[in-house]
């Protein structure tokens, strides 16, 4: 018996014209790990959802088919049983985080499946341990990679034999997703049943037993040897060719959070028309220190200094585009359109962009409504539109097929040549690591570090 079996499923939300899903046969088999691929906006996430309840408990939709559960029919049982069978990763960890400290956010799932006290407090050790988290941190305060291993250490924790993850090494590093991944192939080893949605092959391949690639709304199986050839590589693009004066000066940098430093004296000089790049595990401080350049943190006087404009004024925020980790605070119009033509001098333009990017078709769409996939390619399609001098991207790359990888690559970088700006990024993303770097810096413990 398999652990998950979906038969003959079709499913379209209510909002959208076509199939989303169209005739799905698969199945999750205990003692393996497998792969959901396909490109960015294909419907993975559709399938995470109707496993996990989601739908048609939080949305809506018209389904047709079955979904299994070790053989059992669970389409419209609830949440709380569906999630006391399975246990699941979400793209967004921000969703899932209930509690105020790391501590009782690891205890939260556990206490939920009513398991014995002192099996909770090994758990909650051991787990914060695997995944290099503090007890006694505040869940607020910790880096999107954090957060992504918090859930992690949180599900794994409550020792479901089922556990389906969706885009699980979006936020985190290489060590970090090592470490996830090696403790899958454990649990996998010891009978578990293992479902991953991830774009980032080149780190999970060597786990995967069994691929589904998702097309269209069809869904196929395919050897495992594929990913050796199709589905990753690494982007390459030129150096920067006319690297300019400086245009950003940061001076003794520090920023704390109450009692906890996270950044901590911080020289550094940005130059016009250079891509930097930078480096750093997760909850290092890059994430701050991007932004403290965008003008978000509060800061002592004269710590960050612009070459030709005020920092801060209302002129330096016209010149900067900025895509932040998580899409979803940065979307706030009432369609897909409306918030590229913010950007834009005309409709016209407006629709060159969204032709450009593959998201034309989601014009009148709510931008919230859109894949983690495609808010992140909107996101990124908005910081150029607003034809900045400084572009500063914090994993611009997190959902996105290597097509869509490829395509946001080479706008950035079509831009760059046009417009000599300086590109500032962040990513764990090792396919194109290399397309945004002319120099590199590297954040270790809120400190710059050669």
């Amino acid at each position: 018996m398999s652990a998950i079996s979906l038969e003959n499923v079709y499913f379209k939300y209510d909002r959208e014209g076509s199939l989303i899903l169209n005739n799905i046969n698969m199945n999750i088999d205990y003692g393996h790990i497998t792969l959901l691929a396909g490109f960015s906006g294909s419907g993975k996430s559709t399938i995470f959802s109707l496993i996990c309840g989601i739908i048609p408990n939080l949305q809506a939709g018209l389904f047709k088919g079955s979904i299994k559960i070790n053989g059992e029919e669970v389409y419209k049982k609830s949440l709380d049983y569906i999630t006391s069978k399975v246990g699941m990763i979400m793209q967004n960890p921000e969703e899932q985080i209930i509690q105020e400290l790391v501590s009782d956010e690891l205890a939260f799932g556990c206490e939920n499946l009513n398991m014995d006290p002192e099996k909770i407090d090994y758990n909650i050790k051991k787990y914060a341990d695997m995944f290099m988290l503090n007890l006694n941190d505040t869940t607020r305060t910790l880096s999107g990679g954090e957060k992504e291993r918090l859930i992690a250490a949180s599900i794994l924790a409550m020792g479901h034999k089922i556990i389906v993850l969706d885009e699980p090494l979006a936020n985190l590093d290489m060590r970090s997703s090592i470490i996830l991944m090696d403790k899958l192939e454990e649990l996998k080893n010891n009978g578990y049943a293992i479902l991953v949605i991830e774009h980032r092959t080149d780190i999970i391949k060597k786990y995967i037993d069994k691929l589904y690639y998702l097309d269209e709304g069809k869904i196929n199986l395919y050897d495992v040897s594929i990913l050796d050839g199709n589905f990753s590589s690494m982007i390459i693009l030129p150096k920067s060719n006319n690297i300019g004066n400086k245009i950003l000066e940061i001076k003794n940098l520090n920023y704390k959070v109450k009692k906890k430093t996270i950044l901590e004296n911080i020289n550094l000089d940005i130059y016009e028309g250079e891509k930097l790049l930078i480096k750093g595990e997760n909850g290092a401080g890059k994430t701050t220190l991007i932004k403290a350049i965008t003008g978000v943190l509060k800061l002592k006087k004269n710590m960050i200094k612009s070459k030709d404009t005020k920092f801060k004024s209302k002129k330096w925020y016209k010149e900067i585009g900025v895509v932040y980790q998580n899409p979803n605070y940065q979307l706030i119009m009432k369609s897909v359109f409306d918030e590229v033509r913010f950007y834009t001098s005309s409709d016209e333009e407006a629709e060159s962009y969204l032709k450009r990017f593959n998201l034309y078709e989601y014009s009148s769409l709510h931008p919230q409504l859109l894949s983690l996939g495609q808010k992140r390619k909107l996101t990124v399609l908005c910081a150029l539109a607003k034809k900045p001098r400084i572009i500063i991207l914090d994993e611009p790359t997190v959902g996105q097929d290597f097509s869509s990888l490829k395509m946001i690559c080479g706008e950035i970088e079509a831009y760059h040549e046009n417009s000599n700006a300086t590109i500032i990024t962040i990513t764990h993303d090792q396919r194109c690591q290399d397309a945004f770097c002319d120099r590199s810096i590297e954040v270790k413990n809120g400190k710059l570090i050669d």
